[in-house]
């Protein structure tokens, strides 16, 4: 077992709050956390101060070495509704949110990050909306809080959808296309909607456990993919944190090479194949992901001096190769001049000959 997990306290009534039938839980949410002691107190609150009384809150620890252990313990000990879990070892964020899914009792599940929270009646609003609407994703606008600067921004503007509305399997891949002039962190994929549970264990969906970054955007896919309703409200009660170099910004090529793969085989899946719009959509963020994953690898290949590797990454996306080469030629002049140096200092060490 990769998990285990952790009772607040001996005396708390946490295994009578979950063994019955007494309390109705209408919805479960995640909350991984790793080394999150600044910022996990203040998350845990905003769901304490929910107008809606009867969730659930699944805590996982993802092997934090800081406080946030302890913090956590204190937590729960006051309040049977949170559960703690501990990784053994670090998983990352999709593995500590599919520990988070194993764990759910809820009709739905929602996601809070360690260092965000939530609107207080976020929960109650998102529920209501998707009851009514027989949706099985319900996303709220969000705010993004900037860190460096204390700035605010909201995803979208009002005007872009004034009221609640179902989004498309091809509008979200849309708005989830990215390039020069492109704002930074937009489209649907930062939203954090609920889910109904039944629909998540119907289609048996969990998170690419492997993905440091863009398990959203894969999850959703594949919601997407098997015929989620997803709506859509213009309200923002998530506030999302942007920090400088978060897991975000930070992408590895192996989780745009999964990007790769999942757009692939969804271009090929029967009845997706056949919609050309949507085939089309995700072929051309696949061609994007493609683009930045190839560029990376080709420059890469040229900073550890890697010919096999780059000729490669050349060979199989050509055009990835120009940023990276003009950067080289950028910085020819400044290569050979360390590299005189460098030569000029070992012909210079004591007791060396000079020819």
């Amino acid at each position: 077992m990769t998990w285990q997990t952790i009772s607040g306290c001996a005396d708390s009534p946490i295994s009578q709050h979950h063994n019955g039938s007494s309390v109705d839980i209408k919805v479960s949410i995640i909350v991984p956390a790793y080394n999150a002691e600044a910022t996990i107190s203040a998350a845990i609150a905003s769901l304490q101060a929910q107008t809606m009384r009867d969730w659930e809150a699944i805590v996982v620890d993802d092997a934090s070495a800081d406080a946030t252990p302890e913090i956590l313990h204190r937590i729960s000990c006051a309040d049977p509704r949170i559960r703690i879990v501990r990784n053994v070892a670090n998983l990352g964020p999709a593995g500590s949110r599919n520990v988070g899914l194993c764990m759910a009792h809820g009709d739905w599940v929602a996601l809070l990050d360690a260092d965000d929270h939530f609107h207080d009646t976020r929960l109650a609003t998102l529920l209501s909306l998707g009851q009514q609407a027989d949706a099985d994703m319900v996303a709220d606008n969000l705010v993004q809080y900037h860190e460096t600067d204390g700035s605010t921004r909201v995803l979208f503007d009002k005007s872009e959808f004034p009221t609640p509305r179902f989004i498309s399997f091809q509008e979200f891949v849309e708005s989830c296309y990215f390039g020069e002039g492109t704002p930074q962190r937009s489209g649907y994929v930062f939203m954090h909607p609920v889910v109904r549970r039944a629909f998540l264990e119907r289609h048996q969906l969990s998170y690419e456990p492997l993905a440091r970054n863009g398990e959203d955007f894969l999850f959703y896919l594949d919601c997407l993919a098997v015929g989620a309703r997803w709506l859509v409200t213009p309200e923002a009660m998530y506030s999302y944190r942007v920090r400088e170099r978060s897991m975000t910004d930070v992408v590895r090529n192996h989780d745009r090479a999964a990007m790769i793969r999942k757009l692939r085989e969804l271009i090929q899946r029967p009845g997706i194949a056949e919609n050309a719009p949507l085939a089309d959509a995700l072929e051309r963020h696949m061609r994007l992901v493609a683009y930045t994953h190839y560029s990376y690898a080709v420059k890469h290949a040229v900073t550890k001096g890697q010919v096999g590797n780059l000729v490669i990454a050349m060979s199989i996306h050509p055009s990835a190769a120009t940023p990276a080469l003009r950067e080289l030629r950028r910085r020819v002049p400044d290569i050979c001049r360390r590299a005189v140096r460098r030569v000029a200092a070992a012909q210079l060490k004591p007791g060396r000959r000079l020819r």
